[in-house]
């Protein structure tokens, strides 16, 4: 039904007439879209409610000076409200939970009815401590700021006073399955209908619970868009459904849902499907990336699949990330620490400089000499502190010669080479 609308708007409108979908969720219109890429449709675009309101509301409230009710401000707002607390609530008014609970409770009230508040607040006790104080917290911010249901308002006054500006960049607006919108949201809604500017597109499941929501949004949508007309699937009229051999099993815990899953990996490998024919689907990453691992591994199973470490912690990806916080610091009074550097050199696999000997080549040791030599870092003191201390070894460690054994001559020799070294390798190579 979805892609019809798409297509009879784009035949009646032209192929570049923008279109745009109101999807249920972001992973909803992530899917819708790829999906619609792979026919080739443009300027279709897809967003949210929230996303609609403010593209059609927001210069409304610009001009009226009001500003977004951020959650910040709202935590601000929500403790202030809550020191006017009195009754039962004034006692665990500091509490965390009693922050979470009045912040859900405003959120329900923002959306109920302006008929439910008034008829809570006479009834006591916490309830009806809880409508006062959402009462203080909309007469404290309803003259300079604005939330969703407000900006939802603001959208719809504008669609029908015909001052929202992006409305022509919007083209036809598809309302595909949304979810339980607000009463701001509904209004939104039927300005657009009012003014022949949407499709409504709502699905039911033939459960009549289930299907309650959907129904009363399409009584409350009728007055504007007419009778609903039905939307059948292409099969006949038969819904799709799992595979006769889908299975759902509720397990105790990931690990034992993990098993499950394993155990019937080796029922299927028995009965003679291949293992590269099998594929284990999670939708979160933690726990069951590295649990599925695991859990294949102590079964004997060989598996192919992605790593559960990143790249960035690979000898390659230190590298590269190290290489490139250095770079990053170059302009810096401190660029180029020692600290820094150091750790890069002696952490990654680092390939020895052309010309330079292997038995020179030893960043552990190169850590030791800029140690002694007193580098912090920066470019110029690293090159004036290696080259004094490179030269104060040769000349002896400011020891008489005399005094020094030949073992000693020959360290002190050693350790001037491996400090000229140093500096021509980390500063140069």
């Amino acid at each position: 039904a979805l892609w019809r609308v798409v297509k009879e708007a784009k035949e009646s409108e032209g192929v570049l007439a923008p279109v745009t979908v109101i999807g249920p969720s972001q992973y909803a219109n992530l899917g819708l879209r790829h999906e619609l890429g792979r026919s080739g449709y443009v300027n279709v675009r897809f967003a949210l409610l929230p996303m609609l309101a403010e593209m059609l509301g927001a210069c409304a409230m610009a001009k009226a000076d009001r500003r977004p009710l951020t959650p910040a401000l709202e935590n601000v707002l929500l403790r202030a409200v809550l020191e006017n607390a009195g009754g039962l609530l004034e006692n665990v008014k500091q509490h965390r939970s009693t922050l979470a609970g009045v912040r859900a409770s405003f959120s329900d009230l923002r959306r109920a009815p302006d008929s439910v508040p008034q008829a809570l607040e006479h009834s006591g006790g916490v309830r009806g401590e809880v409508v006062r104080l959402y009462s203080l917290s909309r007469n404290s911010t309803v003259e300079d700021w604005y939330d969703g249901e407000d900006l939802a308002e603001a959208a719809a006054e504008a669609v029908l006073e015909g001052t929202a500006a992006t409305l022509a960049e919007l083209g036809l607006v598809v309302f595909y399955m949304v979810r339980q919108p607000s009463p701001g949201h509904v209004k939104l809604i039927e300005s657009l209908a009012q003014t022949g500017r949407c499709v409504v597109i709502l699905g039911t499941t033939g459960d009549e619970q289930a299907d309650g929501p959907v129904h009363q949004l399409g009584d409350t949508l009728r007055p504007f868009l007419g009778e609903p007309a039905s939307a059948n699937p292409e099969n006949g009229g038969e819904l799709p459904r799992f595979p006769a051999d889908a299975r759902i099993h509720i397990a105790t815990d990931a690990h034992e849902e993990t098993r499950h899953v394993i155990r019937g990996i080796v029922a299927e490998a028995e009965s003679g499907t291949p293992l590269h024919r099998m594929a284990v689907l999670y939708r979160m990453d933690p726990p069951y990336s590295s649990l599925v691992r695991d859990e294949l591994r102590l079964a004997g199973i060989p598996m192919a699949g992605p790593g559960t470490k990143s790249l960035a912690d690979t000898a390659a990806g230190r590298t590269l990330t190290g290489l490139l916080r250095l770079a990053s610091s170059t302009g810096a009074n401190d660029s180029l620490r020692r600290d820094e550097v150091m750790a890069w050199l002696t952490g990654c696999p680092v390939r020895r400089p052309r010309g330079l000997k292997r038995q020179l080549f030893s960043p552990s040791r190169w850590d030791s000499i800029s140690r002694k030599a007193g580098v912090i870092g920066g470019i110029g003191q690293w090159r004036r502190r290696l080259v004094g201390y490179a030269d104060w070894q040769e000349g002896g460690a400011g020891v008489d010669p005399d005094d020094l054994t030949d073992g000693q001559v020959e360290r002190t020799r050693s350790e001037a080479a491996a400090a000229s070294t140093t500096t021509t390798s980390c500063l140069v190579g």
